[in-house]
């Protein structure tokens, strides 16, 4: 967001459940992330702006563009969440929540599947990411098992938002490029070679170039 204050007004909300949001009484849906987003946009006066999502946040955006055409002037979906029943089966049994121990052993299984998204990642980078599952508590679990459930290609289906479909070359959801940008009439898609799970982290230079340079 930093490589960018100087073209755009960002927004970047806690999504129900994370950071400093409030908890839900249940597990949040897409629709659910989407909705609180939207009405932030609205307490804030925004009726129209360039969305990106990354992972998840891809298929938040997917429903923001879906519901609120109007709303969504260009859409960027980064690492789209477009699954097959292999990778959903894979994801369910590696997106697990730790249960909490007196000894403090969960946080090493923690920081070991932070470890496995990123083994390349600077070592302060997973430790924010550990802090931030640690502070989600149970619900660290909540937006994979969102994206799981969600009808993602029946969004694309219905997206009308000019939209770049973008992944890094090393994003463990790569394969799903293709066909989400084969699911959308005139779409762009980019791939950035050495991008991995952690884009905006660790290419923020090359992701605020072409953000730039697709919301022209």
């Amino acid at each position: 967001m930093a490589e960018l204050t100087d073209d755009y007004w960002l927004i970047a909300p806690d999504t129900p459940g994370f950071g400093e949001s409030f908890v839900p009484g249940e597990p949040p849906s897409i629709p659910l992330f989407a909705q609180a987003i939207h009405e932030t946009l609205m307490t804030f006066g925004v009726r129209h702006c360039w969305l990106f999502g990354h992972h998840t946040g891809a298929a938040i955006a997917a429903d923001l563009a879906c519901r609120y055409p109007h709303l969504v002037l260009k859409l960027v979906l980064s690492g789209p969440p477009l699954l097959d029943k292999i990778q959903k089966t894979y994801l369910r049994q590696h997106a697990r929540s730790h249960e909490r121990r007196s000894d403090g052993s969960h946080m090493i299984g923690i920081w070991q599947d932070i470890r496995t998204r990123d083994p390349e990642a600077d070592l302060s980078l997973s430790e924010r990411e550990t802090i931030l599952a640690l502070k989600a508590g149970k619900n660290d679990t909540w937006a994979y098992e969102a994206a799981l459930n969600y009808d993602f290609a029946g969004a694309l289906a219905n997206i009308t938002s000019p939209t770049l479909v973008m992944s890094g070359g090393k994003d463990n959801l790569i394969s799903s490029l293709e066909p989400t940008a084969a699911a959308l009439n005139g779409s762009q898609s980019l791939i950035l070679p050495d991008a991995g799970a952690y884009i905006s982290d660790r290419q923020p230079g090359q992701l605020a170039k072409h953000l730039r340079n697709f919301f022209r």
